[in-house]
């Protein structure tokens, strides 16, 4: 190993570890040592076993971080204590696990994470349903989950892992953020939480369901909104300026015409995902007071 001085040993050093994981297996246990040698070749050392956990293929864990605190010896008898500071791997997990539920709607690491710490059955299975709908673009089903998931949730705040509990907050947001009365309102928060969560295809479909939704709510609220030839006559009442969006914005594609192409793949539109993704950050500014009319 080099001392680590500039960026040039500290690269030298990355390859080194790279090549030191090659060597692990399937079903390994590994336990790391980073009491000797500079601090920062232990924080590598950290960092590195992470790393190497998180782009392997292979199924293998990580039991103990093993740290020799030299300092706290003249206040111990003059013992050194070996302290496992593994618990430091588990939180950058859930870490992980929240930045992929909020920037990519990704539940499947949480869904892991829940598994590993006996999180109740009744709490995975809510969050591997919700997993499976997205995965589907099942909005009814999402909006289902919305309305029931709340009080499942809030069991992992009596969770015995701390780290759950600190945790538990940023999911019940997620819940709260989408948990909207009318379900022209829940479409319409749906299809912004896509996109900020960049799933782009999904806002759109999410967008033009929504638009739907609330012309029925609007123009048509003795028929269900879930009759398809109500849903039909409600995208010919959508009022103005918005229909224009809808229907004939400009000389460009709309969000119905966009949102066909996404689903059916009727085109290639690899020349047109820069326009199509402004397009629908401009579609849900434009459509935000649309969704304020009662």
């Amino acid at each position: 190993m080099k001392y680590g001085l500039d960026d040039d040993e500290l690269w030298e050093n990355f390859t080194e570890f790279v090549d030191i994981a090659t060597n692990i297996e399937d079903g390994d246990e590994l336990y790391l040592d980073i009491t000797h040698s500079f601090r920062s070749l232990s924080l590598m050392s950290f960092v590195m076993t992470q790393f190497a956990h998180t782009i392997s293929n292979k199924n293998f864990k990580i039991k103990g971080v093993f740290y020799g605190m030299f300092e706290y010896k003249g206040d111990n008898n003059g013992i050194t204590p070996i302290v496992d500071i593994k618990i430091l791997l588990e939180i950058q997990e859930w870490i992980k696990a929240i930045d992929a539920i909020k920037n990519y709607s990704d539940f499947n690491p949480l869904i892991q994470l829940l598994d590993e710490n006996k999180i109740e059955k009744d709490v995975q299975n809510t969050f591997i349903n919700l997993n499976n709908n997205i995965s589907l673009a099942n909005i009814a089903s999402i909006k289902q989950f919305v309305s029931t998931a709340s009080k499942k949730i809030r069991a992992i705040q009596n969770s015995d892992n701390k780290i759950v509990k600190l945790l538990a907050p940023e999911i019940l947001n997620l819940v709260d953020r989408l948990n909207k009365e009318k379900m022209s309102d829940f479409q319409y928060e749906l299809a912004l939480w896509f996109y900020d969560n960049k799933n782009y295809a999904l806002s759109y479909m999410a967008l033009a369901e929504a638009i739907i939704t609330k012309t029925c709510e609007l123009k048509l609220p003795d028929e269900s909104f879930e009759d398809k030839d109500t849903r039909e006559e409600a995208k010919r009442r959508i009022d103005a300026p918005y229909d224009k969006y809808y229907w004939k914005y400009k000389d460009t594609e709309t969000i119905s015409e966009i949102r066909n192409n996404i689903a059916h793949q009727l085109s290639d539109r690899k020349d047109k995902v820069n326009q199509d993704i402004k397009k629908l950050d401009l579609f849900l500014n434009e459509f935000k007071a649309y969704f304020e009319k009662n």
